[in-house]
């Protein structure tokens, strides 16, 4: 019958059986009563075939695994010892009963009520499922088998293959493999001939195709031109070294190229090598480094260009690194001479001089516009105004150093001081004589002689005097000029101004009108205050000159006396000084980089630029003239002051994080760089801001996430991912739970309160927020949890306010936990966080599964060590 499966007739199989009709009916008569023959009728002839069923004894006798045998009503018949075993449970609990009401029941019957009727009705299943063991979960493979028992009466026999660490496994190998398809970076896995065997999702959207596309283009398709050329010798380093790392420029779909950091290594891929990629997009970073290099080519440009020496000295040795070219000029040395050696070795500064620099330096704390004497190669003095900054060139200290060359106004300073006060002490007599002479008429005449010698002196000493002096008419014809006017004048020594000339014709056409004015004023007897005017010289050249002038009578008439002094230098200086100042404040304004100037005297704002404005939320009516104490820029005061006293201490900062908040109370991380200099004769602090927050954010969610899955398994997986989520979030309590198989109350497995470690915690999942993530999928608070849950009590003990909480599910999507994030103030989550969260619940299934599983195994061991 087994050869024949449609079935044979009563005679066939007496002849087959070598059977009377009559024994062959009888015995396959009670065959089919028990069950073990199906018979049906084929016209006037009955058809007997094997049943699918099998015998209830031989279930047991042949099946070493755990065997539970039911009958029709569901009524457990039988159990085999291995069945015993593994639930835990005696016979006298289980035969006779309603397997439903028995204490494996409501987990046991439940997952496999379906497969059961169909086995009933005689068609066997085979399912995988996650069954409760007490207080684990194990994983089996269970085999649903239709029999016959010896009374006839119908029956299933389940038989159970334990797949607990196959299915651990196979579920922990698709969570690494979801993670590097989902992985930030762009992984890849070439063979040698530049054809891609893998490619993770990153790729694809890098580039612009779908993941199927990308992996059908070679190495060829994407890489540039130039990129390409290179393939073949990258390759000959792989199997040469079995690593490189390296930058190279991919073409994206549309034709832009996507800079690329690539880190190559070879692995094997079954029986061949292949290589594994791994590659980072570096577009902003090329940006920053461009930005940086403009940077350096503008200082290289202003250095070079600079019309005040300039040189850059090691720290502390003083050794020249860099002179311009205004130093060179200026010295007289070249650059041979000057390099790597200090300024005292080539004499330009000698060792008094430098000491006094040192203890300058150490009293005031800086080298700000200090006057001093310097040597030229020709040993000639130079006098120059220094000064001098702390820098960084290559992570190595250096001092900036400039000086303002003012030899020529020092000398002529100095000249002029010695004329001026003899010339004061001239009129201080002249002032006393005249005193005299109005007093006494009489004494006047008699001492004629006297003034006639004293006007001589006079006479004499204007001659001498190092300022120009000259008397003119209201009409501004020139009466007298001294020798020195005529040098200003540029006037040959034969010509006499007195002859031909009128003062306007002098002055440039753009000051006339206001000398007419001062002309006018001192008409009236008002005495002038010093004016500069600009004015052409007979030779053609453009001047400056500083002017004063006094109503007198020379020579019976009304007449101007006007002293004048050259300043043409210093107007030059100052001309060049407002458009260096100019080139500043456009350089500050239109930078993209947050700028900020604060008084270093009182820590208020005198300029920000639009930049920061932006960046803010602020208008500058509301920040200039306000300290960010007052603005609340800073998040902790403390830290603001240890910045404000390391920065008086070392002059400069570079790269300090700070927590600040915008206008709208907003958090930010951000990167200050700042330091102190001088900006119109008063020390200001100059500052670069950049906000780091959403980097910072993706860096702490990235590094959490992986401290969260790497290297550890088990329990000690599970309190790492409490640990890192309480540290990254802030958390005053995180829990992940096992929910019990009554479905009605959650085991805590890790739990962090207040900073410590808690164990043996339970609660009831009904009335919970818990209850809601578990049904409902991620779930979110920021604040008055317990209100919306009146009835957890736990949530009023612990004063907790925000909640964040998320399903556990296993790989047939169940839930079979809960992990969940609580806090006393309200809870602000961090934009990435939910995505962190369900990729860490991923992992933190499959480890309640792996302490499932090492609990069940430590529990066989146990029992078979009482035996």
């Amino acid at each position: 019958m087994r050869d024949t499966p449609h079935g044979l007739t009563i005679e066939e199989i007496a002849r087959a059986a070598h059977l009377s009709r009559t024994t062959a009916t009888k015995y396959l008569n009670s065959l089919f009563v028990s069950g073990q023959l199906n018979m049906r009728k084929s016209g006037p002839a009955k058809v007997y075939s094997l049943s699918a069923r099998l015998p209830a004894d031989q279930v047991l006798s042949k099946s070493s695994g755990p065997v539970l045998i039911l009958d029709d009503s569901y009524t457990v018949r039988e159990a085999s010892e291995s069945f015993l075993h593994t639930f835990g449970i005696r016979m006298e609990e289980l035969e006779g009963r309603d397997v439903a009401k028995t204490t494996i029941g409501p987990g046991f019957i439940g997952r496999i009520r379906d497969p059961v009727k169909q086995a009933m009705a005689g068609t066997g299943s085979v399912l995988d499922a996650w069954i409760p063991i007490g207080k684990e979960w194990r994983a089996f493979r269970i085999r649903i088998v239709p029999l016959v028992f010896g009374w006839g009466g119908k029956g299933v026999a389940v038989r159970l293959e334990d797949q607990t660490g196959e299915l651990l496994a196979r579920e922990e190998n698709s969570f690494l493999a979801d993670m590097l398809n989902d992985s930030p970076a762009a992984i890849t896995v070439v063979d040698f001939f530049g054809n891609h065997l893998y490619s993770n999702t990153m790729n694809g959207e890098l580039h612009g195709y779908s993941a199927a596309e990308f992996v059908k283009l070679t190495l060829h398709d994407i890489d540039c031109p130039e990129s390409a050329q290179e393939i073949t010798g990258r390759m000959n380093i792989l199997k040469e070294k079995g690593k490189i790392s390296f930058e190279v420029e991919h073409l994206h779909r549309d034709g832009h190229r996507i800079p690329l950091e690539v880190h190559a290594k070879v692995v094997k891929w079954g029986e061949r090598d292949v290589i594994v990629s791994i590659a980072t997009d570096i577009t902003e970073r090329k940006r920053a480094e461009s930005v940086i290099r403009e940077n350096e080519d503008k200082f290289r440009t202003i250095f070079e260009h600079s019309p005040y020496p300039i040189a850059i000295n090691s720290a502390p040795e003083q050794e020249f690194l860099a002179v311009n070219p205004a130093f060179l000029a200026v010295s007289g040395f070249t650059e041979e001479e000057l390099l790597g050696k200090n300024p005292v070795e080539v004499g330009i500064l000698s060792l008094a001089d430098s000491a006094k620099l040192v203890a300058h330096s150490l009293l005031t704390g800086r080298l700000e516009n200090v006057p001093l004497v310097l040597k030229a190669r020709d040993r000639k003095k130079i006098h120059v105004i220094f000064s001098s900054i702390p820098v960084t060139i290559g992570s190595r200290s250096a001092y900036l150093t400039i000086a303002a060359e003012v030899t020529r106004l020092k000398r002529i300073e100095e000249e002029l001081l010695k004329k001026t006060e003899d010339l004061d002490a001239a009129y201080r007599e002249l002032t006393a004589v005249d005193r005299e002479l109005r007093r006494n008429n009489d004494l006047l005449r008699r001492n004629e002689q006297v003034l006639r010698e004293n006007g001589e002196t006079f006479r004499a000493l204007v001659e001498q005097s190092g300022e120009g002096i000259i008397i003119v008419d209201f009409s501004g014809n020139v009466r007298f000029a001294n020798r020195r006017a005529l040098e200003i004048a540029e006037c040959p020594p034969d010509l006499s101004m007195t002859e031909t000339f009128n003062v306007f014709d002098l002055i440039s056409r753009d000051f006339q009108e206001n000398a007419v004015h001062d002309f006018q004023q001192i008409s009236r007897g008002i005495d002038s205050y010093e004016v500069y005017y600009r004015f052409v010289t007979l030779e053609q050249n453009e001047k400056w000159a500083a002017c004063i002038g006094k109503k007198i009578t020379f020579k019976g008439t009304p007449a101007v006396l006007i002293s004048f002094r050259d300043v043409t230098g210093r107007k030059q200086a100052e001309e060049e000084l407002r458009e260096s100042e100019q080139k500043f404040s456009t350089l500050f304004e239109n930078n993209a980089v947050p700028l900020t100037l604060v008084s270093a005297e009182n820590g208020r704002f005198t300029d920000v630029n639009e930049a920061f404005l932006d960046s803010t939320g602020f208008s500058r009516e509301e920040v200039i003239g306000r300290t960010a104490t007052e603005l609340h820029l800073f998040s902790d005061p403390a830290a603001y002051a240890g910045m404000v006293g390391r920065l008086k201490e070392q002059k400069q900062i570079q790269g300090l994080e700070m927590q600040c908040q915008k206008k709208n109370g907003d958090p930010a991380t951000c990167l200050f760089s700042s330091r102190i200099i001088m900006m119109a004769g008063r020390p200001h602090i100059i500052s670069t801001i950049e906000n780091i927050t959403e980097r910072k954010a993706a860096d702490i969610a990235f590094q959490t996430m992986v401290s969260s899955m790497l290297g550890t398994s088990g329990q000690e997986s599970l309190d790492r991912i409490t640990r890192n989520l309480t540290s990254w979030l802030r958390a005053d309590c995180v829990m992940i739970g096992r929910i019990l198989p009554d479905r009605e109350n959650v085991e805590v497995l890790s739990m962090i309160l207040d900073g410590k470690r808690i164990t043996g915690f339970r609660y009831t999942l009904k009335g919970t927020p818990c209850e809601d993530a578990a049904e409902k999928g991620f779930c979110l608070y920021t604040d008055n949890v317990a209100q919306a849950f009146p009835k957890s009590r736990d949530l009023r003990e612990f004063g907790i306010r925000g909640y964040a909480g998320t399903p556990l599910r296993n790989s047939e999507g169940i839930v079979v936990g809960i992990i969940c994030i609580m806090t006393r103030e309200p809870l602000d989550l961090p934009p990435s966080v939910r995505q962190v969260i369900d990729i860490i619940a991923v992992k933190a299934a499959v480890e309640i599964g792996a302490v499932s599983a090492r609990g069940i195994a430590g529990e066989r061991r146990r029992r078979r060590q009482t035996k």
